[in-house]
């Protein structure tokens, strides 16, 4: 039987607070409505955010649990072994539970909190090993290991591996984007130069042909500049690109949209399910903004007036997705006010198809198939999705407690990182 009594053999009633978590006199832990949420299903497990580290071996019956009392955090990413976040001061904090010298922080024994790892933080991505990130002077960092995308001598340090801190990869300052896939077939992504010259980089397994470089086979190492054609490299100026487990979007300063890699699914969005190893523009419109790819089997592009786009091969993936499937991006809906998505960004596994959208600052959920009893919404019984195409807000995913402030990020995961454990979830709220 799980002690409930004592917390590192503290007795629990001596205890006002763990990380800012209330807890009861005598054993278990109090339920919050702020700061960095963790939902899971029945007791928590021991891995990342790590709740066990908080809690004990306590036995915790509830599915929601307060893991840090901070709620300024905006932005959280996912790789393989940690979590990165940032909060609105451009500071980055990292958390994992395996391979803590590669959370770019010195670790003394509380690699399962957030705790800052580097300042001036621009944006980050996440690596198969450490993370990514781009510093407000346009210098381009990394913690970890990043064998898998440069050789010793290609990062200007004379190594590839940096543990328990973050170095500077070569000398430029004209890194404007990053995006990674951290998985297997590892890729990464970056769009570089200045005003007018901002062209699209990779990095990393050439898997499916979705880098743009002409091939299936091998790894590119270094950064190399993405192609038209075999030796002819690409010269649309880059605004941003997200490249998933076997293609990549791009979306131009000019607002054109491009697709690389399998075409199966509908990523290309040319009506056939034809691979292209080059970038492939998806019609002739110039009002593209923001591309999604991690959902693999539906792919979705925000357009500049907040429309939302999709293409896929079969209506059965995903609830929220283009009526007409055809290979071919086709609007979802008429609402005008989507600003982001989210859904497992590192597993080709869809989980039960959850997915969120911020729309006009809300995030609003939709899943596509039954979450099972027990699940870590909370639920009884077998929770039925919403109907296709249909947000509902984000409490109706829950069957517990309500949050009765504002959600700032979700980020959605699987229990042990094991796609077959279930998912869990965390939410960054606001104080009010």
């Amino acid at each position: 039987m799980a002690n409930t009594s004592s917390y590192n053999e503290i007795d629990m009633a001596n205890i006002a607070s763990i990380n800012g978590q209330d807890v009861p006199s005598g054993g278990g832990v109090a339920e919050s409505n702020t700061g960095l949420l963790y939902f899971e299903s029945g007791t928590f497990n021991s891995r990342t955010p790590n709740a066990q580290e908080f809690f004990g071996d306590s036995s915790v019956s509830l599915y929601k649990a307060q893991i840090d009392t901070r709620t300024d955090i905006e932005r959280i990413k996912q790789g393989l072994y940690h979590y990165f976040a940032v909060d609105g001061s451009n500071n980055l904090y990292s958390a994992g539970w395996i391979n803590t010298t590669q959370l770019g922080r010195t670790v003394n024994g509380d690699a399962h909190e957030f705790k800052l790892s580097l300042t001036n933080v621009a944006q980050f991505e996440p690596h198969v090993n450490g993370c990514w990130a781009i510093k407000t002077d346009g210098t381009l960092w990394w913690c970890g290991s990043i064998s898998q995308f440069a050789d010793n001598g290609d990062t200007g340090r004379g190594t590839n591996n940096v543990n328990n801190g973050w170095l500077q990869y070569g000398s430029d300052t004209d890194w404007v984007y990053i995006n990674s896939w951290p998985s297997y077939p590892y890729t990464t992504f970056a769009v570089k130069g200045g005003a007018g010259a901002e062209y699209l980089y990779t990095a990393g397994a050439n898997n499916f042909g979705k880098t743009g470089l002409g091939t299936t086979a091998g790894s590119a190492k270094p950064f190399t500049r993405v192609k038209s054609s075999a030796s002819t490299d690409w010269t649309e100026t880059i605004a941003k690109v997200d490249t998933g487990y076997d293609s990549t979007l791009v979306v131009t300063q000019s607002g054109k949209l491009f697709g690389i890699g399998e075409g199966n699914y509908g990523a290309l969005g040319q009506g056939t399910a034809t691979d292209s190893f080059y970038p492939i523009q998806v019609g002739t419109d110039t009002d593209w903004e923001t591309p999604f790819t991690k959902g693999r089997t539906c792919h979705w592009v925000i357009k500049t007036d907040g429309s939302l786009y999709g293409s896929r091969n079969a209506s059965s993936s995903w609830g929220i997705g283009p009526t007409i499937s055809d290979r071919r991006y086709r609007q979802i809906g008429t609402d005008t006010d989507y600003e982001d998505l989210r859904f497992q960004d590192w597993s080709t596994s869809k989980g039960d198809e959850i997915m969120f959208a911020k729309k006009n600052g809300t995030w609003y959920v939709n899943w596509d198939d039954n979450l099972p009893a027990g699940s870590f919404v909370g639920n009884a019984s077998t929770k039925t999705p919403p109907a296709e195409n249909t947000w509902l807000p984000f409490n109706d995913l829950l069957d517990g407690n309500d949050i009765t402030v504002g959600i700032k990020e979700v980020m959605l995961s699987f229990k042990e990182q094991n796609q077959n454990a279930g998912e869990v979830l965390l939410v960054s709220t606001a104080a009010t």
